[in-house]
């Protein structure tokens, strides 16, 4: 049960629990988490494909782990999100470090215990959702919010 965690079936209400919850705080990530979440099952998609490699039971696809790589990247977010939000509260940041570490780990784990990804399946699968989360918030943070590019200093008056 903890495994559905990773996939569609836990992951679209958590996203549409997100958009509801960041709708209020910024909607620019309530905007944006559903593209971010469709492009790491993309991101998924591909990797699986160009490696395609089995998993311990023979079955295809197995590398990168899936459902380490979204949750990684909606849990990443969520810590993001936390952590620049509560710059005064730092117990509030460490929490949600812990408990988001500790749902990616025990899914993770949930994985190798159902013979369904070999350790590399899930390290591949937490590189490429960090790599891909990173560049996200750089994406939403940095370019979209400075499209303009830097601001010209205020024109010079004489008076």
């Amino acid at each position: 049960m903890l495994t559905s965690l990773g996939e569609s079936i836990g992951l679209i209400p958590l996203i549409a629990l997100g958009m509801v919850l960041l709708w209020r705080v910024s909607r620019r990530w309530a905007i944006a988490l559903p593209f971010l979440m469709a492009g790491a099952g993309a991101l998924q998609y591909v990797a699986k494909w160009a490696a395609d490699r089995a998993r311990p039971d023979a079955a295809p696809w197995g590398f990168p782990s899936g459902h380490v790589l979204s949750l990684v990247v909606f849990l990443g977010l969520v810590v993001w999100l936390v952590a620049t939000a509560s710059r005064r509260r730092r117990r509030w940041r460490i929490a949600a470090s812990a408990l988001c570490t500790a749902a990616v780990a025990a899914v993770g784990f949930s994985r190798l215990y159902l013979d369904r990804h070999w350790l590399s399946d899930l390290a591949g699968g937490l590189m490429a959702g960090l790599a891909y989360l990173l560049l996200a918030i750089w994406v939403v943070e940095v370019v979209i919010v400075d499209r303009g590019g830097p601001t010209a200093p205020p024109p010079h008056t004489s008076g």
